[in-house]
């Protein structure tokens, strides 16, 4: 998907004054884009996304973090292990 962006929306380089009209330029964009249909589709983008929600799952009720918690030990120079990387720490 990042590809697909910045190939489509980013090349050549777009010059701005401000972050609003950049922003105003890539919805203009997106509402222009959403109308094609892509390829041998016969549906625009909205049409087949309406088709793909009904088999979403839906979001879980419980928050959860984004990282992966481990118990660890400090070495005798200020670093830790997790799984193969070792990172220092500060001292204090």
């Amino acid at each position: 998907m990042l590809v697909y962006a910045r190939r489509n929306f980013l090349v050549p380089i777009p010059r701005f004054d401000s972050f609003s009209k950049h922003n105003q330029s890539f919805v203009a964009q997106y509402l222009k884009r959403r109308e094609h249909k892509l390829r041998s589709h016969t549906e625009t983008f909205p049409e087949r996304f309406e088709k793909d929600k009904e088999k979403l799952l839906p979001l879980s009720p419980f928050l959860y973090d984004a990282c992966d918690k481990a118990s660890t030990r400090v070495n005798s120079m200020s670093l830790v292990r997790n799984k193969t990387n070792e990172y220092s720490i500060p001292v204090a």
